[in-house]
């Protein structure tokens, strides 16, 4: 009896072995490799492909919420989630609403590349939250959702283009507005035109330059008599962009402003972006949206 005993403590401590603390172990390493700059796809093929993968980062982080040593391993646990794609994401919207701070944080940045739709309304619920950290990094996933899943432009052009206009306007934290500009210029909607106007006279200078870089992205003939006083802005970067947008739009009407810029500019990075705008301008390969009335 006491052998038969024996072989059962064995038998329960190997699958134990196997089954959670291989997993553990498995997943410390992975981390460790992310920490050093492997990709998050590359350590999911490592973990042995999507399926395999989500269980045990799944493991991992409810067993690294015991462990304090592990926490920051845990939230590099929960970003590479998302690169699991669908088999994360109930796990993920979990985490997203009942985590505490940085977990839903993470949990908010891994939605980013999971690839799926179905993490656009709870991050749009989110967009909004009192955490500037969280508003952040929702804003983030939205526009790479936006960049990496066609049917969500389709889709939700319209709410995520409201939702970032209010971010814009209102967010009291720059970062967060410097990335809502970011995400309104990948939308695409003409409904962004007005507001990145706005923000061209931000005081924070990244907020400006995002805004002209994403009013070239929209595409809207209404952005480029409001760029073409942009060029004279105090900042390199805002007038990069700002000539950039312009060569982008296609309108000829900006071409004199951009010789001129062109002609007096001493930023190497600015004359390149001015010239390259008129070359644009000239040959006609800007794309430019018919403006609305």
């Amino acid at each position: 009896m006491l052998w038969l005993s024996a072989c059962g403590f064995l038998a329960l401590a190997g699958a134990v072995a196997w089954f959670v603390l291989k997993p553990y172990l498995d997943v410390r390493a992975a981390c460790r490799h992310r920490e050093d700059g492997a990709t998050g796809w590359e350590i999911i093929e490592q973990l042995r492909g999507p399926r395999i993968a989500a269980r045990k980062l799944i493991l991992f982080a409810r067993l690294a919420s015991i462990f304090s040593r592990d926490r920051q391993r845990q939230q590099i646990a929960i970003y590479l989630m998302g690169c699991c794609g669908s088999e994360a994401i109930p796990h993920l919207l979990g985490w997203l609403t009942k985590g505490d701070p940085k977990t839903r944080v993470s949990a908010a940045d891994a939605l980013g590349v999971t690839k799926d739709q179905r993490a656009v309304e709870p991050l749009l619920a989110v967009i909004g939250d009192p955490d500037a950290d969280m508003r952040l990094w929702a804003t983030m996933s939205l526009r790479k959702l936006v960049v990496l899943v066609e049917p969500v432009r389709t889709l939700y052009s319209g709410p995520i283009a409201e939702a970032g206009i209010v971010t814009l306007d209102n967010d009291p934290a720059s970062w967060v507005r410097v990335e809502a500009a970011a995400l309104l210029g990948e939308t695409r909607d003409p409904r962004a035109v007005e507001p990145l106007i706005v923000a061209l006279g931000n005081e924070d200078r990244a907020v400006r330059w995002c805004a002209a870089e994403a009013l070239g992205k929209v595409g809207d003939r209404r952005a480029v008599k409001p760029l073409i006083p942009v060029l004279g802005d105090a900042e390199p970067g805002v007038r990069k962009w700002a000539a950039h947008a312009l060569g982008k739009l296609g309108d000829t009407q900006a071409l004199p402003a951009l010789e001129a810029l062109a002609a007096s500019e001493t930023d190497a990075d600015v004359v390149e972006a001015a010239r390259r705008a008129i070359e644009q301008l000239r040959t006609g390969k800007g794309t430019c949206k018919e403006e609305r009335p």
